[in-house]
């Protein structure tokens, strides 16, 4: 899917400045109208594995994969 909106863009590079940025799960809302979405990664080997967990009111798409 195309990155059309803002908070989306917002929360891909709030992942990268934190060396956060792995594949990205997400849910769509069921009943809460609240999206989830969680990353595991590392920023280099020797790092230790951080999960980061996002919880928000506004659709998260995923960005386009650049070749």
């Amino acid at each position: 899917m195309a990155c059309d909106s803002i908070p989306t863009m917002t929360l891909f590079q709030a992942l990268l400045d934190k060396d956060c940025y792995g594949d990205l799960a997400v849910w769509e809302p069921v009943s809460a109208r609240r999206w989830v979405a969680v990353s595991v990664g590392h920023s280099d080997g020797d790092a230790p594995m951080i999960m980061v967990a996002v919880v928000c009111d506004q659709p998260i798409t995923e960005l386009e994969e650049q070749p």
